[in-house]
């Protein structure tokens, strides 16, 4: 080929070539565990009944999910049936998030 010329790609070949020294050790390998844990032994607080939660509860919830180190304004703990049925917890920060 010339002088400034790439040539043709039917004329390059590829090779792969082992590099020395990184052969995995037994160290260095993982091995895959089956099975579950389980992390939370309570039941989602939007499934609770709201008379069987306090305030507090909420509270910690909150600050939990939303990272808020003030308490929530106002909430609302509701369910939607129908043919489609839900249950929802709607919480009003104190303030605005910017």
């Amino acid at each position: 080929a010339a002088a400034g010329v790439e040539p043709p790609l039917s004329d390059v070949s590829v090779e792969d070539v082992p590099a020395e020294g990184n052969t995995p050790t037994p160290s260095d390998q993982t091995a895959a565990v089956e099975g579950w844990a389980v992390l939370n032994q309570q039941p989602p607080i939007w499934m609770q009944p709201p008379s069987e939660l306090t305030h507090a509860e909420y509270a910690a919830f909150y600050k939990a999910i939303s990272g808020d180190f003030d308490e929530h304004l106002a909430l609302k703990h509701f369910s939607v049936e129908g043919q489609i049925g839900m249950r929802a917890l709607l919480f009003i920060p104190k303030r605005a998030p910017f």
